[in-house]
């Protein structure tokens, strides 16, 4: 039945032996090939952040130029000075002038330092005010002109009058402002009023 010369068995086994060479061969180009590809992926993707970083260094002026202007409209308060009071005032002048009427507002938090920037939050609870009147406090308040504020939380609902809806709302906000501590002012001032108590 085994017809097979001895021959034709070792072509037979070399043929064989060669076919499970190539398919391991062929199993390793794969996955080389899938980590070549992993690793070409990381490659691009520290080069566009190398790119990036080397393009941020290169604007460095630029950007640091961009801080002074900003730091420069920065209100600016000494180490001792509270900053609660004068927000206060801001944010109701803002909204006598934008017909708003602000039941009750205070500061829940003390300030937050960010690096060079501090964040006084204030809460504004039980305002009430045309939807009109409450965009136009908003958009006053983000715009800049009377200080660096922030609108972090709002939520507002309906003052219904006997069931009809009377054109008002009223709600509640967290407001954040934003301001530097000048500590070379505030130590210039202790230093002269312990002179001028000599």
């Amino acid at each position: 039945m085994n017809s097979m010369s001895l021959k034709e068995k070792a072509i037979l086994a070399i043929f064989v032996v060669v076919l499970l060479y190539l398919a391991v061969a062929g199993l390793w180009f794969f996955r080389q090939q899938g980590e070549w590809r992993r690793s070409f992926k990381a490659y691009e993707k520290a080069k566009k952040t190398y790119l990036r970083e080397k393009n941020s260094i290169r604007q460095r002026n630029q950007w640091e130029e961009k801080y002074e202007e900003a730091k420069s409209a920065m209100p600016s308060f000494t180490a001792v000075e509270s900053t609660d009071t004068p927000w206060r005032r801001k944010i109701d002048d803002l909204a006598e002038k934008c017909n708003i009427s602000i039941a009750n507002r205070g500061t829940d938090e003390q300030e937050i330092c960010k690096g060079d920037i501090y964040e006084m939050p204030i809460s504004i609870r039980g305002f009430q005010g045309s939807l009109e009147a409450i965009v136009t406090f908003m958009h006053e308040l983000e715009s800049g002109r009377n200080g660096i504020f922030a609108v972090k939380e709002i939520s507002v609902s309906p003052i219904n009058k006997s069931k009809v809806f009377s054109g008002y709302l009223r709600g509640d906000m967290l407001i954040t402002c934003a301001y530097m501590r000048d500590a070379q002012e505030a130590a210039s001032n202790k230093k002269g009023n312990v002179k001028d108590e000599d």
